[in-house]
């Protein structure tokens, strides 16, 4: 949910976030996506997400809480590469 307030992307945008397309730095994320999206033209690249980390108050930041939910979700997801 914060990841969707913050960037303002579409549900099935978030749903297609593969994690092999994840860049983490301690202080940022970049998303790129490897799929098309339903609405993404023909011949047309979406460009990348770019998040900043929110160093006022660390439980609002979707940059520590991804990482936070990667960890914390490492064992369970095995082979699978999607996001949610």
């Amino acid at each position: 949910m914060l990841l969707a307030l913050t960037t303002g992307q579409r549900i099935q945008s978030l749903f297609l976030i593969d994690i092999r397309n994840l860049e983490l730095g301690e202080t940022y994320v970049k998303i790129r996506y490897g799929d098309l999206l339903k609405q993404t033209r023909p011949g047309y690249q979406l460009s990348e997400l770019f998040i900043e980390a929110y160093k006022p108050d660390y439980r609002i930041c979707v940059v520590y809480t991804l990482n936070e939910y990667l960890e914390r979700t490492a064992a369970l997801r095995n082979d699978v590469t999607q996001l949610f």
